[in-house]
């Protein structure tokens, strides 16, 4: 990645950023106060190629994205481990993969809905 990028926060532009290759800039409800981290640009942009990459990711997160490229969706339980944190790279779409390696990891259990989505739990944990 080459350049870099000016952003500012509107009109007021209470708040001005220049980002260098390797940077994002954190916003919204993840942040209290906007700032540029690092970032990991092959992991970031690793669904351009058909894989999703996780670097300390919550299992929540994870879940999120992945749900962004498949019609079956993963839904998290009440007893599921939200803040557990994921590494690895799966296939964009394939949540079957997912599944597997979250159940054999971290022991989660899952069960499919009437509609085909599938329901992450804690083993032992709610239904």
């Amino acid at each position: 990645a080459q350049g870099r990028v000016a952003i500012n926060e509107g009109k007021a532009q209470q708040g001005e950023w220049t980002l260098s290759p390797g940077q994002g800039l954190v916003l919204g409800a993840q942040a209290s106060k906007p700032h540029p981290i690092a970032v990991d640009v092959a992991a970031a942009t690793s669904w351009r190629t058909g894989t999703l990459t996780f670097h300390n990711e919550t299992l929540a997160g994870a879940v999120d994205e992945l749900n962004r490229y498949t019609k079956i969706k993963i839904v998290l339980d009440a007893s599921a481990p939200r803040q557990l944190v994921v590494n690895g790279a799966f296939k964009a779409g394939d949540t079957d993969e997912f599944i597997a390696a979250a159940s054999l990891l971290y022991g989660l259990t899952s069960r499919p809905r009437p509609n085909g989505d599938i329901v992450l739990s804690a083993a032992g944990g709610a239904s």
